[in-house]
């Protein structure tokens, strides 16, 4: 996405580089005016296809290729999920091998204000991933940070995901199977898709609704802060030396604007109930939507200093 926009900014500016250039291109014929513009918009999208793709290939641990037996059943078992984990399942087109590639999702803190910042850091799936037969297993150990999975399977395959011991898929991949959590999406799916959902997922958009009616919306914190009447600082804030790390928290709020639920999201958990304490003192104006207040979800970091 950002390759596809710096390439087409610079198209942009051709114009202002090339100077008296330009005129010679406006004596070119209309139809073949037309021609040399597809022409480089055929060869910017493959730019950018390609670039995107090498991207992709870097954030991510370098692909573990793993022999299985034509026809069985694959068994993925992950020790425990997280809500913020990311698992595609895509096929490949050998039927005697899947390939699996592993990556850490970068805390959206780290994220905030710096888009050229890749929302991936590869991990070793060595590290994290045994194989018994057509069962392959996750350990998160030594890793409790969100992961991102990738795995290609025979196309076909029939496969079991698992949390644990709970099943949280079974059946055949087709066309592809995203979960997000453990909530499971049939679906084509790519490196590409993932990185795009992960990027959507931490800078949702400021204000949506939620998928069943009584669900709350869910809003960014920079709309509402303005909204709030009534604020109580948590006592880590209120230092004045280093800032320690953050704390991001999200708080469930009634349609009459006061703090029904906080809950803990990323960061030191330590000072969480601290911050729950003071956090459940907020009160705001109440959201208006279409003239009728609603109840709606909002997220925000605390800083924790010495």
């Amino acid at each position: 996405m950002a390759t596809t926009n710096s390439v087409l900014r610079s198209l942009h500016r051709i114009p202002d580089h090339i100077g008296g250039s330009i005129k010679s291109i406006r004596s070119i014929p209309v139809g073949e005016a037309w021609l040399l513009f597809l022409a480089v918009a055929f060869a910017v999208s493959r730019i950018a296809a390609a670039s995107g793709q090498e991207s992709a290939q870097y954030l991510f641990s370098h692909p573990k290729s793993m022999s299985i037996a034509p026809g069985a059943t694959i068994e993925i078992q992950i020790g425990y999920v997280l809500k913020d984990d990311w698992i595609g399942i895509a096929e490949r087109e050998s039927s005697e091998a899947l390939s699996v590639q592993t990556a850490q999702v970068v805390p959206v803190d780290a994220l905030r204000g710096k888009t050229v910042t890749p929302p991936l850091k590869p991990l070793d799936p060595d590290s994290l991933i045994s194989q018994q037969g057509n069962r392959l297993s996750l350990s998160r150990d030594r890793v409790l940070v969100p992961l991102c999975v990738y795995v290609e399977v025979p196309k076909n395959s029939s496969v079991w995901v698992l949390n644990g011991n709970s099943t949280i898929y079974r059946g055949t991949i087709g066309s592809g199977v995203l979960i997000s959590g453990l909530n499971v999406t049939r679906q084509p799916i790519t490196k590409l898709d993932l990185i795009d959902l992960i990027i959507r997922s931490q800078f949702p958009p400021n204000i949506r609704k939620g998928g069943r009616p009584a669900d709350p919306y869910t809003v960014a914190f920079d709309l509402v802060k303005s909204r709030i009447k009534k604020y109580i600082q948590p006592s880590f804030e209120a230092g004045n030396g280093p800032v320690l790390g953050s704390l991001l928290v999200e708080l469930v709020v009634g349609a009459d604007g006061r703090v029904a639920e906080v809950i803990y999201r990323r960061g030191p958990l330590e000072y969480f109930d601290r911050a729950r304490e003071a956090l459940a003192e907020w009160e705001f104006e109440p959201l208006l939507v279409d003239g009728k207040a609603v109840s709606f979800r909002t997220m925000t970091f605390l800083q924790v200093r010495q």
